[in-house]
């Protein structure tokens, strides 16, 4: 951020302008959020997360999401060999749990 003056001089009768660079802004929040989120805000704007995601969006460990995909609990999404979950299921699962 920095001030641009309408003329050269600076005394009280001077008009100042604020001029803002967005997307400096904007890029400097998102950096601070990302780093408060341990790097992991990047990785919510997917919609399918490995075992190892999904067990940090919940709160649990990898063997945990694997245990709860066999049992049935948790449905999975195969791709290639590669086991996926669908944030919108892990969501509907949040909400079940609740009172």
């Amino acid at each position: 951020m920095r001030q641009e003056s309408s003329n050269n001089e600076y005394d009280s009768a001077s008009e100042f302008r604020i001029v803002i660079d967005t997307d400096a802004l904007v890029g400097r929040v998102v950096d601070g959020l990302s780093a408060r989120l341990g790097g992991f805000g990047a990785a919510m704007t997917k919609r399918l997360l490995t075992v190892e995601e999904a067990g940090q969006y919940l709160g649990r460990t990898a063997h945990a999401i694997r245990k709860l995909i066999e049992k049935g609990t948790l449905p999975r999404v195969q791709h290639d060999g590669r086991v996926f979950l669908d944030v919108r299921d892990l969501d509907t699962w949040i909400d079940e749990g609740k009172d």
